[in-house]
């Protein structure tokens, strides 16, 4: 599947060849979980001191891979709070080869 390519605030990309950035597979993926569950924080949580935000993201997520198809990819999820960011929390997706893919949500 390919979708349009989007930076970290969410906007359309022009890429090299001024046309519309594409991202596919992996890439894709990805951008679909960053996305999603930034989405549904913002519509469902909108705090991270909610006392479920942590579980909330976690089975959010999990339903995110799961709609994708690519679950037999997915090794785990892991939820906590962001090391690199104040007042986040960091959702990584740890892929079957030990690669990683992790999203500061606040």
């Amino acid at each position: 599947m390919k979708d349009l390519r989007l930076n970290e605030n969410f906007e359309i990309v022009i890429d090299h060849r001024k046309d519309l950035g594409i991202v596919d597979e992996r890439e894709e993926f990805e951008q679909h979980i960053a996305l999603g569950l930034t989405s549904f924080f913002s519509d469902e949580i909108g705090s991270v001191d909610h006392q479920s935000a942590k579980s909330r993201l976690r089975l959010y997520a999990s339903r995110l891979v799961n709609q994708s198809g690519r679950v037999g990819d997915v090794a785990a999820i892991t939820v906590e709070e962001s090391e690199d960011q104040p007042n986040a929390i960091e959702v990584k997706i740890t892929y079957s080869g030990g690669q990683t893919f992790a999203v500061d949500i606040d």
